[in-house]
């Protein structure tokens, strides 16, 4: 990293340098001994697992994947579960039905599925209603500024043609400054009275 700038030995000396780590899961094989180390977590192997296989348009990938899950017993930890469905639902555009239909097909699941897919539903209501209060408090703040603003507004044509007529000027002449029509000066001075 260090060596793409061209700067002084002091400079350079003082600059962040830093190596990578690159695990390039494409040939990884979890049942060859040099990657035993890596297995021995479980978790972490399933997530490298779904990564790996997540953009694979074959159904049969996935369906290793889940395999494993339901081989390490991954499938009875519901936080587990819910976030690795989650993630699988929105990377690869599958929906709810196709994602409960794979794991009944599998055997994978059980009594946990209602749950899991009551619990994605009630996350996706609670936040459609979150952004529906959020959207109807916009649009509330806004007509009423609008409103608040139109009052104003016409509070100060009273308080000026008031001012005015209090003033001695003559209603035709109210009418040159101000623009409006003398019909409507008298109805405001009617209602102001």
């Amino acid at each position: 990293f260090v060596d793409k700038f061209e700067v002084s030995k002091e400079i350079k000396e003082k600059l962040l340098n830093f190596t990578y780590l690159l695990f390039d899961t494409k040939d990884l094989n979890i049942e060859e001994k040099k990657y035993q180390k890596l297995t021995e977590n479980i978790k972490l192997t399933a997530q490298i697992l779904l990564m790996k296989n997540i953009f694979e348009k074959e159904i049969v990938k996935l369906e290793e994947v889940l395999k494993f899950w339901y081989k390490n017993g991954l499938v009875k930890d519901k936080d587990f579960l819910e976030k690795s469905l989650t993630y699988i639902m929105f990377t690869n555009d599958y929906s709810q039905d196709e994602i409960i239909e794979l794991l009944e097909k599998n055997k994978i699941g059980g009594e946990q599925m209602p749950n899991l897919g009551q619990r994605l539903i009630d996350k996706g209501r609670d936040q459609g209603i979150q952004q529906g209060i959020q959207k109807g408090m916009q649009t509330g703040m806004q007509k009423g500024m609008q409103t608040g603003i139109l009052k104003g507004v016409q509070q100060g044509k009273t308080e000026l043609i008031m001012n005015m007529l209090n003033q001695g000027i003559k209603v035709e002449d109210v009418s040159k400054f101000t623009g409006l029509p003398i019909e409507e000066i008298k109805l405001i001075i009617d209602k102001a009275n």
